[in-house]
């Protein structure tokens, strides 16, 4: 695997963090001390290192000035402390675009609709949303208006979208759980197998949630990422003519303004 973008990224992350004298050089698996990691106090006592892993990802990867207060500590990731993290990316470019009460500014609204997407300020935004406990994705960011739903999938320097084991665990739960959706969902051209299912699995997933014209996906990563462009372009050809506008390829680089922090942070 060579992931070109992560690396040039990384290599990005050491010169932002040194002009900020963020705390780098945290720990991976042991594998040594890397400049796109921030460090946090570890302890013997896990509850207490998620504690100080959580403080250091609030305090200095959640860009200042955007708040902290809808990033549970429950919901971080394995690797919300890397600097590289889709999550923090999604939850710096979305907090300030939504109200204390979940609700979205006109800012967001107007933003979605540029994208043919029409909510209203009534909406409810969420982040980290999970819809059905027992088949367990959690959606980065999610808004429901009425019966409109919106499943956000963010990339940032992932090297393309995840894909499954094909183990008898998997096949499991493609016979018992996703079979369902793949019959209720009305997108796709064809019904795929479940080696297929398996090579797509993330990608699938998102897109059994489009069961009417309702419901949209919106996969939102770098345009320089490569691999993961190419893979969302890919599979969007086996969405239906119809329902094309529903699932949404959005590039980082086209909506994000290249004066703001992010755009410094992120994509400089």
């Amino acid at each position: 695997m060579n992931n070109s973008y992560a690396e040039n990224r990384k290599e990005h992350f050491k010169t932002y963090a040194d002009g900020l004298q963020l705390p780098i050089g945290g720990n991976w698996q042991g594998k040594g001390c890397y400049h796109h990691i921030l460090k946090f106090e570890e302890s013997a006592n896990k509850t207490q290192s998620r504690k100080n892993k959580y403080k250091v990802v609030c305090e200095k990867n959640v860009i200042p000035g955007v708040l902290t207060d809808k990033f549970a500590m429950k919901d971080m990731h394995k690797y919300a402390h890397h600097l590289n993290s889709s999550q923090v990316l999604c939850y710096n470019f979305f907090r300030p675009l939504i109200t204390i009460n979940n609700s979205p500014t006109d800012e967001l609204v107007q933003l979605l609709e540029k994208q043919g997407i029409k909510i209203s300020r009534s909406a409810i935004c969420s982040f980290e949303y999970c819809p059905d406990k027992e088949e367990k994705t959690q959606f980065d960011f999610h808004i429901h208006d009425g019966d409109i739903e919106v499943f956000f999938e963010i990339k940032y320097t992932e090297y393309g979208f995840g894909k499954a084991e094909k183990d008898d665990e998997h096949k499991k739960k493609f016979v018992t759980i996703y079979e369902k959706y793949l019959n209720e969902q009305c997108c796709l051209k064809c019904k795929p197998n479940f080696d297929e299912f398996a090579n797509h699995y993330q990608l699938y997933r998102n897109t059994i949630r489009i069961t009417n014209k309702n419901k949209y996906v919106v996969l939102l990563y770098p345009k320089a990422n490569k691999k993961t462009n190419s893979e969302a372009y890919e599979f969007c050809r086996k969405v239906k003519e119809d329902y094309k506008d529903n699932i949404l390829c959005l590039c980082w680089e086209n909506i994000v303004e290249k004066d703001s922090e992010l755009y410094r942070k992120y994509f400089a």
